[in-house]
């Protein structure tokens, strides 16, 4: 790993990992709902991001259960990305709050 010395105003990027094999496959999840059409779009995007990393450098591993995890409060739950097809709205108040939580920590949505 390398760092860079000091700190400044954006902190994501002060650190760097090299890597002399290939990195850990990311995770991926969705925060959507169950309609059909929201569905089809979440297995395009799944077998999408799934198909990517085939004898590629970069993999994705699908893990519904760390996304559901998350979105509990657990913020030690392993998530890359977290997906949102569609403009779904959040039926939970307090997932917001994870949400930005999980971003803070550098995860994506």
């Amino acid at each position: 790993m390398v760092r860079i010395a000091g700190t400044d105003s954006f902190a994501l990027d002060d650190s760097r990992e090299i890597w002399l094999k290939a990195p850990p496959p990311r995770r991926f999840g969705f925060l959507a709902g169950t309609d059909d059409v929201t569905q089809l779009e979440r297995d395009f995007l799944e077998a999408v991001l799934e198909s990517a990393g085939d004898s590629a450098w970069d993999r994705w591993i699908f893990s519904q259960e760390n996304a559901n995890s998350l979105l509990e409060g657990n913020e030690e739950a392993a998530l890359d990305v977290l997906l949102m097809p569609g403009m779904q709205s959040l039926e939970d108040a307090r997932h917001l709050e994870f949400l930005l939580a999980f971003m803070e920590r550098g995860g994506v949505v």
